[in-house]
């Protein structure tokens, strides 16, 4: 427990089989004695009695994930219009207590959020997977290559949710519903194409890339440095950029113009230089010309750029918006729309080990980052 920074860490045993109900209700009640934590919310007596109503219902049909004629039936029992459901589920879900997205799937509600969890886990587990023995009901189902494909290029097709051990119901929650949910949750991007595919950059191998294999993005100009400060880049950021770069719309007026004059889109295979990695992904732009290597460095994010140096400003640009139109898609803090923009520093005469950014410069001086 570090109190100065308001830190509590809780060590949970997540291979927990017997008793799970009882051990999440001993955690949320250990979190809950932690200064601060709660919060208060104001629910009319009426969407309270609703909440409970659909908690009753969900158990008796045994799922988490209900159809909104369902939620509208338990509503009207309790004299609420179709308008105040509908209220009443976006309340909820800007509490968490149920998940609720009318703009992309507005005929769905999940009571809780762990059938989506296990749907990605269940994609995730097989590309770490080293072999297919592992899953031994997949190896007749699935189609051809597509294990390696996901493994080594984080690709899949529709197909893969046939083979998949993964629970949908039939008429109400189908797996274009769940692909349409990644997509908008900026899990994975839609790779157009003869056979319709689909990015999903968590996935790939995790390796380090090497100093030879960033040669051909740095003939002509250094990488660009992006950092919030000494704190790690925000979880999830950067697969969900790399996603967002891939994306040919955006439903943010900030972004909307960037997005229409920059578009990005996956290199061949034949010509990356380097295979694609879980924290070092190229990209290519046919409007700024050249490739762009963004690689996560835990602290920073630094940026590739193999085009002409004119480009490299809107490039620049381009990133700093679709950084924040992340940030504000994920609710992340406002303040880290506003990252701090540097260089790298090769000069390790100041008791540094290896080259590290720093992010303000002039004639006369640096300042160091870390």
């Amino acid at each position: 427990c570090n109190q100065a920074r308001k830190e509590v860490i809780i060590p949970v045993n997540t291979q927990v089989t017997e008793n799970r109900e009882q051990e999440a209700s001993l955690l949320r009640e250990k979190i809950m004695l932690i200064p601060d934590i709660s919060i208060t919310a104001l629910v009319p007596v009426k969407w309270f009695m609703f909440e409970l109503e659909v908690n009753k219902f969900s158990e008796s049909v045994e799922r988490k994930v209900i159809s909104l004629s369902e939620c509208y039936i338990i509503g009207k029992k309790l004299s609420m219009s179709k308008k105040n459901v509908i209220k009443a589920l976006k309340y909820f879900h800007s509490l968490t207590m149920m998940l609720y997205f009318p703009d992309v799937l507005p005929h769905l509600v999940f009571f809780h959020p762990q059938p989506l969890v296990d749907k990605v886990s269940e994609v995730i587990s097989l590309s770490f997977a080293d072999t297919l023995e592992e899953f031994p009901k997949l190896a007749v189902s699935l189609p051809p290559n597509s294990y390696m494909m996901l493994k080594t290029q984080g690709l899949f097709t529709r197909d893969l949710f046939q083979c998949l051990p993964i629970g949908f119901v039939e008429a109400i929650f189908s797996p274009d519903d769940f692909l349409i949910l990644m997509e908008y949750l900026n899990i994975v991007a839609v790779i157009p194409g003869e056979e319709k595919r689909y990015f999903i950059p968590c996935v790939l191998p995790v390796e380090s890339l090497s100093e030879k294999e960033k040669e051909p993005f740095l003939v002509s100009l250094d990488p660009l440095v992006i950092t919030w400060g000494l704190k790690p880049i925000p979880q999830g950021l950067f697969p969900a950029l790399i996603v967002h770069m891939l994306t040919a719309s955006c439903n943010s007026d900030a972004c909307r113009k960037e997005v229409h004059r920059q578009r990005f889109h996956l290199p061949r295979q034949t010509s990356v230089s380097h295979k694609q990695l879980h924290n070092a992904i190229s990209l290519v732009s046919d409007d700024l010309g050249g490739s762009v290597l963004l690689v996560d460095a835990i602290f920073w994010l630094e940026i590739y750029y193999s085009g002409h140096r004119s480009n490299a400003y809107r490039l620049r640009e381009t990133i700093l918006t679709r950084i924040g139109c992340v940030v504000r898609h994920f609710n992340y803090k406002p303040v880290l729309c506003l990252p701090q923009v540097g260089f790298v520093c090769s000069v390790c005469d100041h008791n540094r080990q290896k080259p590290h950014p720093c992010l303000a410069f002039n004639s006369n001086k640096t300042i160091d980052v870390r």
